[in-house]
């Protein structure tokens, strides 16, 4: 009985200590994440997406991250209530010529969007190597923020 006792206990605290490695592992904040916290922004959602069809045939992406994200100060005046948000997808590319092709075709709408993002394709974006750095936003009052937000954030990711 004491041994079986000692085996379970062994196996719970091996566990727990997977358990607090891989929540420690999903919990650490990653270099994107301390970018825009840097520049005034919190990270609301980060996911990895497998990149879709359409970004494979016609740019042949590798990996793409989803972070959305929301300035930690609201916007002044009247919109004092409102904070700017976007969403920023990291997209990995096998070389920086792959990569600069999509930059220049950032604009370029995917197939089979929503009607909501057909009408409303509010995008940006800038290469930096092999990655192309691609941001959205759905409102029109942030739309015309965006630069401003790409400006410090590109010059936080060459820091």
């Amino acid at each position: 009985m004491n041994f079986f006792i000692a085996k379970l206990l062994s196996l719970s605290i091996i566990s727990f200590s997977f358990f607090s490695v891989s929540n420690y592992a999903q919990n650490k904040p990653d270099i994107l994440t301390k970018k825009f916290v840097g520049i005034g922004y919190e990270v609301k959602s980060k996911e990895s997406k497998i990149p879709t069809k359409w970004d494979k045939e016609q740019f042949q992406m590798l990996s793409k991250q989803v972070y959305k994200i929301k300035r930690q100060k609201p916007m002044k005046g009247d919109w004092n209530n409102v904070y700017p948000r976007f969403e920023v997808v990291e997209e990995v590319y096998e070389n920086e010529e792959k990569a600069e092709t999509r930059n220049r075709r950032i604009a370029e709408k995917p197939p089979n969007l929503p009607v909501e993002r057909e009408e409303y394709w509010m995008v940006s974006g800038f290469q930096h190597g092999k990655k192309v750095y691609f941001i959205s936003t759905d409102a029109i009052v942030f739309y015309e923020m965006m630069d401003e937000f790409i400006e410090k954030f590109q010059s936080a990711i060459k820091e």
